[in-house]
Formats: structure tokens, C-alpha cells, sequence
């Protein structure tokens, strides 16, 4: 799971953030000098102690590890914040033993298309194979579909919709609402695809 994969590099990967994560999960976040001791006593001298404990709590605040529990921040557990994700198709795949895979999600449009929950990503695509095709796939995978998931949106890139040279945006299974919307874009009409 992807949360868990960002806990084991930000947190528990990096050996003071893990001590200071041990000391306070599930107990109130300490004041910086209390923390900056707590280093200090797991021999972690020789390190910017400051700038350490600045950073572990971007790191647990981004994982959403910090949460104010009876008007105090409150480090919770990694178990507890990935049981409270909701299950999507992704993390349904590993559970079911598939492997997730870098591959972007397809979502084949169809006139029963929810259009208000997709996103329409646009980005240099390039063949299949090429660099380009492979840093959009891991961008897109890795960054622009678990964001959009996290808000209920599906994200369509342009060679996940049909066959190359369709012009989507005049198909009869867009809305017409939606197909004002596109023709009003900053696409040129001699540049549009027919």
C-alpha cells in the first residue's frame, strides 16, 4: 500500500524520525527541546537536531500521523491510519495478491460515464515504450491518480479513451454540457484533432 511504502521511507527508514515516532505514537507530540532530548539520550548527537525534528513533523503531519485529540497533536499509530483508508482498486489488488504495478488505472468512457468525477489529464504521452511514455505513466500513477483518488475523481488520459485521431470532445457519448465546455478551451480549432 502506498501509504505504508511513504511511512517505511519518511519515517521508519530514517533512524532518528523512527526513535522519535516509537517515543510518541499514540501519546501527545512533545515541545521541540523535550523531542531535541529525546535524540540526544538515543545518541544522535551529530545530527541538526533542530532541523530534525522540524522535519519529522512535516513527515508524520503529511502522513497524516498528527491528529489533535482532545485539543492536543497526538501521534497515531501507521496500523490506524492505514485502517481507516477506504479500500480502492488498488489496494483491493494487493489484498487480493495481484501486484499493483506501475501501470495507470484505464477508464473507458461510456455514455453512463459520471463526467462530473473524471479528471482530463493532459500530458506529453510520446509511444509506447519511450521515455516520455514511461515518466508519464510513473508521474501520473505515482502522484496524479492517489491525489485525485483521495477526492473522488478518476483521472483519463487521452491514449486510455480509444483509437488515436477520435475526436472526443465531438463524440455523441459526451454531454452537450461537457462539449461546451471543451470547445471553449484553449485549444485552437485548427489545431483539434477530426
Amino acid at each position: 500500500m502506498r501509504r505504508k511504502a511513504d511511512f517505511d521511507l519518511a519515517i521508519d527508514g530514517v533512524a532518528p524520525f523512527k526513535t522519535l515516532y516509537e517515543a510518541y505514537k499514540g501519546k501527545r507530540l512533545a515541545e521541540r527541546e523535550i523531542m531535541k532530548d529525546v535524540l540526544r539520550e538515543a545518541n544522535f548527537e551529530n545530527i541538526d537536531l533542530d532541523e530534525c525534528v522540524d522535519t519529522f513533523t512535516v513527515n508524520i503531519k503529511d502522513l497524516d500521523l498528527l491528529r489533535t485529540i482532545g485539543g492536543a497533536e497526538t501521534v497515531i499509530s501507521i496500523e490506524q491510519v492505514l485502517d481507516e483508508i477506504p479500500d480502492s482498486p488498488s489496494a483491493l489488488k494487493a489484498k487480493n495478491g495481484r501486484e499493483a504495478g506501475l501501470k495507470p488505472t484505464v477508464v473507458v468512457a461510456e455514455s453512463s460515464t459520471d463526467f462530473a468525477n473524471v479528471c482530463f489529464y493532459i500530458t506529453p504521452i510520446g509511444p509506447e515504450e519511450s521515455e516520455s511514455r514511461k515518466h508519464s505513466d510513473l508521474f501520473m500513477s505515482s502522484l496524479i491518480q492517489p491525489a485525485l483518488q483521495e477526492i473522488g475523481l478518476k483521472v483519463v488520459r487521452a491514449d486510455e479513451i480509444g483509437e488515436p485521431g477520435y475526436d472526443y470532445v465531438a463524440s455523441p457519448r459526451v454531454p452537450e454540457k461537457i462539449q461546451a465546455r471543451c470547445s471553449r478551451s484553449v485549444v485552437p480549432e485548427s489545431k483539434r484533432v477530426l
